[in-house]
């Protein structure tokens, strides 16, 4: 089995389903039958909670968010982050692939990490190479 590199690229279906999910939050927040300071104070929360997630999870520009992820030829899994971290494991049976988005969850002599990847975070023809090799490999 010859090895393969995957590059995560910002996602624009992730970035809109989470920026909704957000919207509705705060929406719902606005709702309450609370003290408008109060409201404003987590609406507030919610926006800085939802950058950072945006900052971490969508466009991969924090230090810790997974940049790359690889296979060997010996079957084991691989990712990098971008701060220059890198592991090799194995793959864990709670690795799940769906036509819209994969979870990939490795584990390292030091630590299990889940990575989330949706299907536009890569090209069409990378995305079902990264399927096929979850469910068979």
């Amino acid at each position: 089995m010859q090895a393969i590199t995957f590059s995560l690229q910002p996602s624009k279906r992730l970035f809109g389903f989470l920026l909704l999910c957000y919207a509705c939050a705060c929406s719902v927040i606005l709702m309450l039958p609370i003290n408008y300071i109060v409201k404003a104070l987590l609406s507030l929360v919610m926006v800085v909670d939802a950058y950072r997630v945006l900052y971490q999870y969508v466009l991969y520009r924090s230090e810790s968010a997974v940049i790359k992820l690889w296979q060997t030829s010996r079957g084991q899994w691989g990712f990098e982050q971008r701060n220059g971290y890198r592991a090799v494991g194995q793959l864990r049976d709670s690795t799940y692939c769906s036509p819209w988005f994969s979870v990939v969850q490795v584990q390292t002599l030091s630590r299990s990490i889940g990575i989330v990847i949706p299907a536009d975070a890569l090209t069409l023809r990378e995305y079902r190479l990264l399927s096929t090799r979850i469910r068979f490999f």
